[in-house]
């Protein structure tokens, strides 16, 4: 699995004998199916190719979770304040709520019971993260 072989050098002879007993294989990493899966399931949940090459660290990753905050604050932005199940809704996206009330990137208030607007620096960021034509 390591991809080792065995050489066998016999020193009594002075010009010196290697033989190769084993060749050594390719190495194979072992496949996880849990990380695989993990995987799978991002890319199927992203819109696109977002990421730039080379420049996506100065602005960060755009991720599917990141991609569905970005969504949810666009949504907030046009409407308002509004329940999280409405946004949930109006997106199609069970995890709507989730994303509002762990508030990952600090975009999101919580106005009353289940309803949230847009923070200051959500208003920022989801402008930022807008594409513009």
């Amino acid at each position: 699995m390591l991809g080792l072989g065995l050489i066998v050098i016999d020193p009594t002879i002075n010009t010196g004998s290697v033989d190769v007993v084993v060749d050594p294989k390719e190495y194979k990493p072992r496949q996880s199916k849990p990380r695989l899966k993990r995987l799978l399931k991002e890319f199927d949940t992203r819109v696109g190719d977002p990421n730039l090459g080379g420049a996506s660290t100065m602005k960060g990753r755009v991720t599917a979770y990141r991609q569905r905050a970005i969504a949810i604050g666009v949504y907030l932005n046009e409407n308002g304040a509004v329940k999280a199940s409405v946004v949930a809704k109006h997106l199609q996206d069970p995890k709507a709520r989730d994303i509002l009330y762990n508030n990952h990137y600090g975009w999101f208030v919580n106005e009353s019971r289940g309803v949230y607007q847009l923070s200051e620096p959500g208003v920022i960021e989801s402008a930022n993260w807008i594409e513009k034509p």
